[in-house]
């Protein structure tokens, strides 16, 4: 144990850390990130000792071997909101998005990884999307930098990131424009893991795509020239 500013912390999470610079290990893969990579324990304002791509994956393995278990957590946590007024409504707009959105944007973000990685043409979401899986792969692979490669790729080193964020438009089913703009290619690019994580849905300003209105969102699109998205 260490004191730090007067708080018991554990030693190892200010190991490997060099605030100065902003950098710090990741104890689990290893590999040396900016702060921006980690999560902070705002109780002792101290960063968590992997990165959040590790973190990641350590919840989605988590999940996925203890179903049961999340399962019965969600049962107790959904059976005890629904008695208290304040998350009625919160839990009914909390739904409404999610199954707008970000079900759609999920299946869609699998199924072109699954197809870029396995080579297998999967139509529907090429109907969806109005476009083949070779011209997505010419266009994401005529946007690659200096060491991107199909193989970094595959090894989960890059990914496919919105230039826009998913999360600035609504939409309701995929005939919609703002799908359809949000999922074009125009809106697509490669972008190192590490550079997608950290980017997360910020925008230019810094702001937070999830943090917006709706009337905000419209309101920025509208200021790049994307009115169109809101015709009739």
């Amino acid at each position: 144990m260490n004191i730090v500013d007067g708080k018991i912390t554990k030693y190892r999470n200010t190991l490997h850390i060099d605030k100065e610079n902003g950098w710090k290990l990741c104890n689990k893969c290893q590999n040396t990130y900016s702060l921006d990579y980690f999560a902070l324990n705002k109780k002792y304002n101290l960063y968590i000792t992997i990165c959040k791509n590790c973190e990641r994956i350590k919840n989605q393995n988590y999940r996925k071997n203890n179903r049961e278990k999340v399962r019965a957590n969600e049962r107790r946590y959904n059976k005890f909101i629904k008695h208290i007024p304040h998350f009625k409504e919160r839990r009914k707009n909390e739904k409404r998005r999610y199954y707008l959105n970000n079900i759609l944007n999920c299946r869609i973000s699998a199924s072109i990884k699954n197809a870029i990685k396995n080579k297998k043409n999967f139509r529907h979401w090429e109907i969806l999307v109005n476009y083949t899986l070779n011209k997505l792969k010419t266009h994401i692979e005529s946007k690659f930098t200096e060491g991107m490669n199909w193989d970094e790729f595959n090894k989960g080193n890059i990914q496919i990131d919105h230039i826009l964020p998913r999360n600035l438009f609504i939409f309701n089913t995929e005939t919609d424009k703002q799908f359809k703009f949000c999922w074009s290619l125009n809106n697509l690019q490669p972008l190192w893991a590490k550079d997608n994580i950290s980017k997360s849905d910020k925008l230019p300003d810094e702001r937070h795509a999830r943090n917006l209105s709706p009337q905000e969102k419209k309101e920025y699109l509208i200021s790049l020239g994307h009115k169109n998205l809101f015709d009739n």
